[in-house]
């Protein structure tokens, strides 16, 4: 992480403490509030402490022409303004970097309610039918019917979009994909979304040098903040641009799986707009993301165990 982005998060973590601790917040509050309203009144009432300062100064010679009141109200107002915007932006900015708020996590729940209720239905569908079933064939047929990982697979794939589409300026403009690897090379896609709008073929992201090959490699979420100047690299690139009009940031999560930690799948989310995804949130991706490539790698156990995978 570079220094720009330590500090930017020092500050952030310092200022959500601050907002979390009442009396600390109430004593910004008043500070940032009664500060401005103290200096003016220095200036129209108090001169024992010497020379003004230029603004102070200012504010004086604005009391001579009785409008004084007026423009100091107009201040008041302004710089009340201000800081009240500022104090928004930044308290929506700690939001962000820390746990979904609470409208994600209630999206989250509803989806995983939907992928466990659909497995549910399979399994009532068999209880009520499993004894018209042969006897030779009855449990490896229940089985194969209850368990249809490629269809669960879609349906996380599905939930993962809906999410992150909460969470993104334009969300019609998303592009989330799970692609399939093969000895750390992007291989296929298993699923894409939406589904009318084709990525880029998997056969010229096969190389070292792509995003989906640096996340198996690196064993972590990859993010880009801006694809076109990432593209421009000479060293350590983590994306290969597709044509010289790609742009937008990407963000890219390696699905681990087994003992061994294996990387069957790499999870994709592209917005043409660069740095919608930045590494300041990463957190809060991780925290989006990870519940869902646990149950992806659940699933490829169950294709595994079906002699699918």
């Amino acid at each position: 992480m570079s220094r720009t982005h330590r500090l930017r998060e020092t500050l952030l973590k310092f200022y959500g403490w601050c907002h979390k601790t009442w009396y600390i917040r109430g004593g910004i509050t008043i500070f940032l509030v009664s500060g401005p309203t103290g200096l003016l009144a220095l200036a129209k009432y108090n001169d024992e402490f010497g020379p003004l300062p230029p603004f102070l100064a200012y504010v004086k010679a604005i009391e001579k022409s009785h409008h004084w009141i007026i423009w100091i109200c107009i201040g008041f107002g302004v710089i009340f303004v201000i800081l009240q915007e500022a104090h928004n932006r930044i308290l929506f900015a700690c939001e962000r970097r820390g746990l979904p708020e609470t409208r994600i996590f209630a999206a989250m729940i509803e989806v995983f309610d939907e992928v466990v209720g659909k497995k549910m239905m399979r399994f009532g569908e068999v209880a009520h039918a499993i004894s018209t079933y042969k006897e030779e064939e009855k449990f490896e047929r229940a089985f194969k019917t209850i368990t249809q990982p490629r269809v669960q697979m879609h349906h996380l794939i599905e939930g993962i979009y809906k999410i992150i589409s909460l969470d993104v300026p334009q969300p019609k403009e998303l592009k989330i994909t799970l692609a399939k690897m093969e000895h750390g090379l992007i291989a296929e896609y298993a699923y894409f979304l939406p589904s009318g709008n084709h990525p880029t073929p998997a056969a010229e992201l096969r190389h070292l040098d792509s995003t989906f090959s640096t996340a198996c490699r690196d064993e972590r979420m990859v993010i880009v903040e801006d694809l076109k100047e990432e593209g421009k690299k000479e060293v350590d690139r983590k994306y290969r641009p597709a044509g010289p009009h790609d742009k937008g940031s990407l963000i890219c999560l390696p699905v681990p799986h087994g003992p061994k930690v294996e990387y069957p799948y790499v999870i994709s989310i592209k917005h043409p707009k660069p740095r919608v995804f930045t590494e300041a949130f990463r957190d809060r991706y991780n925290e989006i993301l990870l519940p869902f490539a646990k149950r992806i790698a659940m699933e490829h156990s169950l294709l595994l165990i079906r002699g699918e995978g």
